[in-house]
């Protein structure tokens, strides 16, 4: 990116979208665009594409909100996006997607994919993904330089892949793990824990909206949302809530902005201190649905008295 490349981004991005491309353009001054959402984290296709104009660099959208869940219109956004600017390339964080849904970089017209794999691949922190589609790599320069065990007789960086991106030493215990949890992913295990945790986030949503005390915030089609909800209860800060959770009951939650401060004025949550989030996990349990839910009725029914 150069001066005055315009960007486009969302107003659902976590922050680890946001900062980075806050820091640009400060510092060499992009032009940066964030695309508003609604109130359950969802962009409009036609919001995405009024922003692209013949200048513009980079559109970089998440697949999926990390406090709503919502799964937003990528393959609609980067096809249109794309038909505006021949120059524009398209980015997707995947960190809540990867492993959880079906992806098809060359369907989705997607240029480059970012995923941690903590999450949805099972691995231990530290580990991530990041494709590039090939045609580009020779546009994208190394953020550091170094040893890469390889071209040693040569004083610059390869300009191979990956060996580009990879100065210093990989951490390769970690990468094992990363690809156990692939390895688990694709075995009879891995598709009995997505069906568990299917079966777990429908009996989640059924028991949170029979709580009338809560105000849930997230997309109503189970099509277009994955395993994340996120509630507040009135009169009582998010923290508070998490807190006696774990006090009551050993729950543990995310409470605040989750690193995602524009969504939350989007909900209109930032003045209570955002959100509760409850994530749910393919190794979770039915009965373990039905003990958080009593205890988040119970300490309603108590803050209720």
């Amino acid at each position: 990116l150069k001066a005055r490349d315009r960007v486009v981004t969302t107003a659902a991005e976590h922050n680890s979208v946001l900062r980075p491309l806050k820091h640009l353009e400060s510092t060499i001054g992009i032009d940066l665009k964030i695309v508003p959402c609604d109130k359950t984290g969802v962009v409009a296709v036609d919001e995405v594409v009024s922003r692209i104009e013949s200048n513009t660099r980079l559109l970089a959208m998440t697949h999926a909100s990390n406090v709503t869940g919502a799964v937003q219109p990528i393959l609609e956004s980067f096809t249109s996006s794309k038909k505006k600017s021949s120059r524009l390339v398209t980015l997707l964080d995947a960190a809540q997607t990867l492993g959880h849904l079906p992806i098809d970089v060359a369907e989705l017209n997607c240029d480059i994919l970012a995923a941690p794999g903590h999450k949805g691949l099972y691995g231990p922190l530290g580990t991530g993904v990041l494709y590039i589609n090939p045609a580009l790599a020779k546009d994208i320069y190394p953020l550091r330089f170094g040893g890469t065990g390889s071209s040693s007789n040569e004083l610059v960086q390869p300009s191979t892949m990956p060996e580009k991106f990879e100065a210093g030493n990989i951490n390769h215990p970690a990468i094992a793990g990363l690809k156990a949890g692939l390895d688990f992913i694709a075995s009879g295990q891995g598709k009995e824990a997505k069906q568990n945790l299917q079966r777990c986030s429908e009996k989640l949503l059924t028991r949170l909206q029979s709580i009338k005390q809560l105000e849930l915030f997230l997309p109503q089609s189970p099509d277009h949302r994955v395993g994340i909800f996120s509630f507040s209860v009135a009169g009582i800060d998010p923290h508070e809530v998490a807190a006696l959770l774990d006090s009551m009951a050993k729950i543990q939650v995310r409470s605040g902005l989750h690193c995602a401060p524009l969504l939350h004025k989007s909900l209109g949550t930032v003045g209570i201190g955002g959100t509760v989030r409850l994530s749910v996990s393919g190794f979770n349990t039915i009965d373990q649905i039905e003990t958080t839910c009593d205890a988040i009725e119970a300490l309603v029914a108590e803050i209720g008295r």
